[in-house]
């Protein structure tokens, strides 16, 4: 019988102790083999709840095909899957609500993970209802809500929580309340959040100066039930912080200052006030005699805002450290986005087929504004607007999208066959700039006027299923995305040689993306009621007329032969299409869980090819592709003691040294490249107790790199991990 209920807790984790009402599973082995399980990976709340993140980019970072770029600082994270990490390439949403960020040398990411049930994360561009973008995948963030920590029986109650992190003293507090109606049919929640800390401490016990912590969250979701038939869920989620730190979140302990010197420390930074919410509705309406119809809403407000402010010196102290390139003594970032989401799933069964039809419709607005106050020297003009305009390296604009899909899932026996189609409309639309930065001599090239971009986007994929614990798949996917805002409309101020014009002729990108593999779940295999889950996936991704700018490099194929760039001409874009890349990789999972026994095994390799060089497209030597993490295996063993609720664990994480990146083969391609790093292993241990079930305390300890390991992640750029980390929470349930 179909029909929308209140989720009930999942029953088929086996081998699970029982926490707080609900089953722990440590390894996140999911219920069976299908379709929907293919390049998907999740993290669960009792992973979440062990793992005791400050960010999700470390959260993010523990799954086979993902990576973190960035440092520790607070927002200076970017998630890297397949080798892809531009938030165009990576969308993440949270509740349906699309985050973006793009200001230069910070993260993507602003979410507290204290907020997040669960992480989904799917890998490639490969699903439909996903475009313009997306070409290495999307993670999905679920907010709490009242029926994760509503017992049986009860309609009202609450929830406090304290934890303790020993390499920053960073303390979180958080309560919560929530409640339902007698009948169930609305429910709410109420969740507060607060951590603060010192800088974190490196393996060396060097601070990472800069990333203290200073911030407040927090969670207001709702679910009402209208019927059987139909569900409104709003949910509204916000997170502030506020701090010292250096303009670029991503960068390393760059800044030498006197370590007594207070002031001389903040004159070189600012005082950042950043503050990221999201407000989501989703219906949903699932008959239960109409099999035509399985219809789901989503409408989803997001927004991001960054207010960085130089110090204010006081009589006889030294001026503050003010650059144009660092955003002046003022900036003001914001970046809003506006989606709505309508699809209707119809099953159909013919003599031959059963057939799963969905149909969507998609309206995405992305608007991002910026403003920086610097008036030193000629900026303080008139023709500089006295010194308040758009930063020209962080343009504003517009960029609105219109899309239709629709897939058919078409089941022959054993045999699924998905075909699918998306069309896609794109229109980049800059909200120019002051007269110093919107030129009218057409020698500089300063076009702010709209351009738009629309296109077709086929998939297939194939799925075999002969059995309910064994399945293969291959799946195909032509698809392309459009330059974004600051592709097309970064500028330099007139008169400035080399390339300094918009790019209004930039051509789309375009993916031809493969992968194919296998899963299997199996139960019963070592003794009752165990589990053993197991996937192999191979994967290639071939983009052509890649937007690369052109930083240090060759400016035209004239420039390429002679030597000389005045054969380029004027106005020269700041962007060019270069032919392209290819990165291909291999990933391997193994997941076993049962009463006593729990574990872990994924490897991920993979490498990337770019056609030339990201500094000379026609260079006749190919290059390796900067964003592409070295080879990885982890693996995890634990236990469960079940009559005490008790789980301990072992986490290791076995890094390849990265000998490739663009300078390896094009020595002049440093600036575009990352530093070469030495492989390393990183342990860490975890425990979860809930000395009284349901009705007591819930204890969480993770000793995060346990031997305080010195290293630095590739993608990080230098940027050394933290040093040994113990995260205790206790957490209390009324």
């Amino acid at each position: 019988m179909k029909g929308i209920v209140q989720e009930e807790p999942e029953t088929l984790n086996l081998g699970s102790v029982t926490v707080l009402g609900q089953l722990t599973n440590l390894v996140g082995i999911a219920e069976g083999v299908s379709q929907g399980e293919i390049g998907k990976n999740t993290l669960n709340q009792e992973q979440l709840d062990v793992i005791q993140a400050s960010n999700m980019g470390t959260v993010l970072d523990r799954m086979p095909g993902v990576s973190m770029s960035g440092s520790p600082r607070p927002g200076g994270q970017n998630i890297n899957i397949w080798g892809m990490s531009e938030s165009r390439n990576v969308p993440i949403t949270v509740d349906g609500a699309l985050k973006t960020f793009d200001k230069y040398r910070q993260g993507s990411l602003y979410v507290d993970p204290d907020l997040i049930k669960q992480v989904t994360v799917n890998k490639g561009a490969f699903n439909p209802d996903v475009g313009n973008g997306g070409f290495g995948g999307n993670v999905q963030l679920e907010t709490k809500d009242a029926q994760d920590f509503l017992k049986p029986d009860q309609n009202i109650g609450a929830y406090l929580k304290y934890g303790f992190h020993t390499n920053n003293e960073q303390k979180n507090y958080t309560s919560a309340v929530f409640g339902q109606s007698k009948k169930g049919m609305v429910d709410g929640l109420i969740y507060f959040s607060r951590a603060d800390s010192r800088d974190v401490e490196l393996a060396d016990k060097q601070k990472y100066r800069g990333s203290s912590l200073d911030q407040n969250s927090y969670l207001i979701k709702s679910n009402i039930y209208f019927s059987s038939e139909s569900k409104l869920t709003l949910s509204h989620a916000n997170t502030r912080f506020k701090g010292w730190m250096p303009f670029a979140a991503m960068g390393g302990n760059t800044i030498t200052t006197d370590p007594n010197n207070e002031y001389d420390w903040k004159r070189r930074i600012f005082y950042r006030d950043q503050k990221d919410r999201s407000y989501s509705a989703k219906f949903e309406y699932l008959p239960e005699d109409n099999p035509w119809i399985n219809f789901k809403m989503d409408a989803a407000y997001s927004e991001t805002k960054q207010h960085d402010q130089k110090i204010a010196p006081k009589e006889g102290e030294k001026a503050p450290s003010i650059l144009l390139s660092t955003f002046g003594k003022e900036n003001w970032t914001t970046y809003k986005n506006t989606s709505l989401h309508i699809r209707n799933t119809s099953e159909i069964s013919t003599r031959w087929a059963d057939h799963s039809i969905t149909v969507g419709l998609q309206y995405l607005r992305k608007q991002q504004d910026a403003l920086m106050f610097y008036d030193s020297g000629k900026y303080g003009s008139q023709e500089f607007n006295y010194g308040y305009f758009t930063p020209p390296f962080l343009p504003a604009g517009r960029q609105t999208v219109t899309s239709l899909y629709i897939n058919d899932d078409i089941k022959i026996g054993d045999f699924t066959i998905s075909p699918s189609l998306r069309y896609d409309h794109v229109r980049n639309q800059s909200f120019g700039n002051i007269g110093g930065y919107a030129s009218k001599d057409p020698v500089d090239g300063h076009d702010y006027r709209p351009v738009s971009y629309s296109g077709l986007s086929p998939r297939l994929a194939l799925y075999w299923q002969p059995k309910e614990s064994i399945a293969l798949f291959a799946d195909y996917t032509h698809s392309w995305q459009s330059p974004a805002l600051h592709d097309q409309y970064i500028v330099q101020a007139q008169g400035t040689r080399g390339p300094n014009a918009t790019s209004r002729d930039l051509g789309k990108e375009k993916l031809r993306a493969f992968r194919f593999g296998g899963l299997m779940n199996l139960q019963n295999v070592f003794m009752n009621d165990d589990r053993l889950a197991l996937s192999a996936t191979y994967f290639n991704n071939k983009v052509k007329d890649e937007v690369i700018r052109k930083i240090g490099a060759i400016y035209c194929e004239e420039h390429h032969v002679t030597g000389n760039n005045k054969s380029c001409g004027k106005p020269m874009s700041s962007y060019h299409n270069g032919p392209g890349y290819t990165i291909q990789g291999l990933e391997l999972s193994a997941k076993y869980d049962s009463e006593y026994i729990f574990g872990s095994l994924s490897a991920t390799m993979m490498k990337g090819k770019r056609i030339g060089s990201p500094r000379n497209i026609w260079s006749e030597k190919d290059t390796w592709m900067r964003d592409i993490p070295p080879r990885e295996l982890r693996a995890t063993i634990g236990f469960n003691v079940p009559s005490h609720n008790f789980s301990m664990g072992w986490e290791s994480a076995f890094v390849r040294k990265q000998d490739r990146t663009p300078s390896v083969i094009d020595p002049k391609a440093g600036a575009l490249s990352y530093p070469l790093t030495p492989g390393y292993s990183v342990h860490s241990l975890f425990m979860t107790y809930a000395p009284q079930g349901q009705h007591g305390p819930k204890i969480n300890l993770m000793i995060d790199n346990l031997f305080n390991k010195q290293y630095a992640p590739y993608l990080g750029e230098r940027v050394e991990a933290p040093g040994r980390d113990i995260r205790l929470s206790v957490s209390y349930q009324f």
